[in-house]
């Protein structure tokens, strides 16, 4: 990784406020011990440790945050959140992060976790719940990307991991949450 200075930018001062009053995480609480970086599954792949990410913000680096790979590869596994002897909920920041990237109509540098999202919703407000198939078939046939992870799936097919037909199970109640939360997140 490429060391870079950085400095408080003072178009950003209220950035730490922002992602605060957002997430509901006091994100100043962090003094850096790393704890969440060492048992981060996903840190070998982000551009920021959880713990760099955190020092951005504290710093008001919004730009950095918000065109990092980091917010966008964050599993929200909860591990980060737990392992923090401040309480601060990691996974909570980077949902609220995500939150002000897309109110910013900023394109993401991963591009394929906002399609997965986009379409495990969809695929909750027709069945109910996830049904894996139909997931993996959308998204493959939105991106193009039909012929990676056919192997493994025809695989995990053959040993029964997925199921064939979907269940329908609380689809209308699956509709009426994503319906609300929609127009929350518009305001």
């Amino acid at each position: 990784m490429v060391e870079r200075v950085l400095r408080v930018d003072e178009r950003s001062q209220g950035f730490t406020e922002l992602v605060t009053a957002l997430s509901g995480v006091q994100v100043d609480a962090c003094f850096q011990c790393g704890k969440c970086a060492s048992g981060c599954p996903v840190a070998f792949a982000m551009d920021y440790t959880p713990t760099q990410l955190v020092h951005l913000i504290q710093l008001g680096q919004r730009e950095e945050v918000l065109s990092s790979r980091t917010i966008w590869l964050c599993s929200a596994c909860q591990t980060c959140s737990t392992r923090c002897p401040q309480g601060v909920d990691l996974a909570e920041v980077m949902d609220a992060l995500r939150i002000i990237a897309a109110r910013e109509h900023r394109a993401a540098p991963v591009p394929a976790v906002p399609a997965f999202l986009r379409h495990s919703i969809g695929n909750i407000g027709v069945f109910g719940r996830t049904y894996e198939l139909g997931l993996m078939a959308s998204l493959k046939l939105s991106t193009g990307d039909i012929r990676q992870d056919l192997g493994l799936g025809l695989r995990m097919l053959g040993k029964g991991k997925f199921n064939l037909l979907p269940g329908f199970r609380g689809s209308g109640t699956a509709r009426r949450i994503i319906r609300r939360v929609k127009a929350r997140e518009k305001t």
